[in-house]
């Protein structure tokens, strides 16, 4: 789907191309809606950057011919971030919600300190000695 929305970008559209795309984002809204895929379908959704791919495909940039398509993308960007409870079905609290955003932010850091802890080393490591000089 992602590789059919991309190729929509010179010339004249293809009107089945444009049906395909929008009827595959209102399979990804059926499948998101339901409390029984949602579980499943969430990891997949969030972990192969659909919506975010989506977004910025060349069918998304058509005024005319991305209308549609730009309409069932924010319904499913809004069963994405749904604010319900996976496994029990039932409401989150606004503090259950920050408290997730909190945690993906944290693990975020903590990948990105992982992956490039030599480069903040290097470029901290002066700014420390600069630092400490003025201490004296």
């Amino acid at each position: 789907m992602l590789r059919v929305c991309g190729g929509l970008d010179a010339g004249d559209v293809r009107e089945d191309k444009v049906r395909y795309c929008e009827r595959f984002v209102e399979l990804l809204i059926d499948l998101e809606s339901q409390l029984l895929t949602r579980r499943f379908f969430n990891t997949v959704l969030n972990g192969s950057h659909v919506l975010v791919r989506s977004r910025l495909s060349a069918l998304a940039r058509r005024e005319e011919e991305g209308r549609l398509f730009r309409q069932l993308l924010d319904v499913l960007a809004f069963y994405a971030t749904f604010e319900i409870n996976e496994e029990s079905g039932e409401a989150r609290t606004d503090s259950e919600m920050t408290a997730i955003h909190y945690d993906e932010i944290t693990s975020l850091q903590v990948r990105n300190y992982l992956t490039h802890s030599c480069h903040i080393r290097q470029q901290t490591w002066p700014c420390f000695l600069t630092a400490s000089s003025y201490l004296k």
